[in-house]
């Protein structure tokens, strides 16, 4: 098993129920995990320059401002995990990226809202509460732009 780590974070309007989703999420990887950045912080407000650089991979999509504004209005609760496999195992705890299409057991199908389908034929924002980084590049990028606002 090969030793991995995650940001993951509460996004906005799901502020409030972060610390819930983040105690869900280490009762189902049940062990052999380690939240390497305690406590989690609530960012805000966040400079604009890095919301922008964490979800540049959207900026083609009609979402992104609409994205980048939730993020500047309400901020994040960001923490990071440590273990193996964690990758893997956040998202398939984390669900599918649309609500419509998580599983209920997952914390996007009981958390999230709306659909990735509306969101984006609206351009508005898409409320599927948390974040998990997607692979080890991804997490090597997301480490690298969130380390100055986590606390290890």
């Amino acid at each position: 098993m090969d030793m991995e780590k995650s940001v993951v974070f509460a996004k906005p309007g799901h502020i409030l129920v972060a610390n819930l989703m983040f105690s869900y999420l280490e009762l189902k990887l049940d062990g052999d995990f380690e939240r390497i950045a305690n406590p989690p912080v609530f960012v805000h407000p966040i400079p604009r320059e890095i919301i922008e650089e964490h979800y540049k991979h959207i900026r083609k999509y009609s979402t992104f401002n609409t994205t980048i504004e939730a993020y500047l209005r309400e901020g994040l609760v960001l923490t990071a995990y440590r273990g193996p496999n964690i990758i893997s195992r956040i998202r398939e705890i984390v669900g599918n990226t649309d609500p419509a299409n998580a599983g209920p057991e997952t914390i996007r199908g009981k958390f999230g809202r709306g659909s990735l389908k509306i969101a984006l034929e609206t351009s508005s924002y898409l409320e599927n509460a948390i974040h998990a980084s997607g692979s080890v590049i991804e997490s090597d990028t997301e480490f690298r732009i969130w380390t100055p606002f986590l606390k290890f």
